[in-house]
């Protein structure tokens, strides 16, 4: 059955074969449960979740195929610590800006909110080395709108500890940048507004600046 499923998702492109196969069959099982129609119950997905922690523990990082791990990602609301696990893996297997980025929006899940910032302020560093100004200034760019999407980020978490102050002052900057690449539409000036707005408190109703 495991093996089944595993190839299936071999075909399917969503995991590749680079990696320990023990380690895919496990997450292959994972997978499967996770992404069925049926509503998943903590108490039986325990035995299928072990049985992954088994051979992770028992396997090299360099062994585990992060593309299979990103599969995993977003398990649902009964799931966070969970992910939160594999977010933590993929950052040990493959440090990198989006590694910190998902292992911020995991502890921001479990209302880690500084840890979250602490993993959003590092990604941003590393989406803008070298210094983005030697990056062209082009909407599409991913580096740019990635660095902006890390400060809006950054500003989701100080809003969630009671740094209103903090929160706007990146939202400043975050309206800044988006404003010199011309963005007025999008999945960045959503997250924008919708931040905007989770700031009322500071905010006292003034009109979304963009």
């Amino acid at each position: 059955m495991t093996d089944r499923i595993l190839n299936g998702l071999y075909t399917s492109g969503k995991f590749i074969s680079e990696g320990s196969m023990a380690v895919d069959q496990e997450l292959a099982e994972v997978y499967s449960v996770l992404k069925s129609e049926k509503m998943v119950v903590r108490r039986d997905f325990g035995p299928v979740w072990a049985g992954l922690l088994e051979v992770i523990f028992d396997t090299p990082l360099a062994k585990i195929t992060t593309q299979n791990l990103h599969a995993l990602l977003s398990m649902g609301d009964k799931f966070h610590q969970e992910d939160l696990f594999v977010c933590c893996l993929l950052d040990n297997c493959r440090p990198c800006a989006e590694s910190r980025r998902l292992l911020g929006g995991a502890y921001y899940r479990m209302g880690y909110y500084a840890n979250a910032m602490s993993c959003y302020r590092d990604s941003y560093r590393q989406h803008t080395e070298p210094p983005i100004r030697k990056i062209h200034m082009d909407p599409n760019h991913t580096r740019y709108t990635s660095a902006i999407s890390c400060i809006i980020q950054i500003a989701k978490c100080e809003g969630a500890i009671g740094l209103n102050g903090a929160a706007l002052m990146s939202m400043r900057n975050a309206i800044g940048m988006a404003m010199k690449i011309g963005i007025t539409s999008g999945t960045i000036y959503d997250e924008l507004q919708e931040t905007w707005s989770s700031l009322e408190d500071i905010t006292w109703g003034s009109n979304f600046p963009l």
